[in-house]
């Protein structure tokens, strides 16, 4: 999946991740975007999103939806 965002490090985003309870929100800073994936600051931790779970819908990336 090569679909680019055009993120910039720094940029804040917003993750909607489906689970096995329903649907999961959480907002994220960009470290930096690659051609398959999104690496992300969760504040305590870092983790790499997947753009390839967009395609099957399990995951949606939006740009500033809940921080503005």
């Amino acid at each position: 999946m090569r679909i680019n965002y055009g993120l910039k490090p720094g940029d804040k985003i917003t993750v909607m991740e489906e689970t096995f309870g329903g649907m999961s929100i959480r907002e994220c800073k960009v470290v930096k975007e690659y051609k398959n994936f999104i690496a992300a600051d969760f504040g305590q931790y870092h983790e790499g999103i997947n753009k390839a779970r967009e395609r099957c819908r399990a995951v949606l990336v939006g740009k500033g939806w809940l921080s503005g």
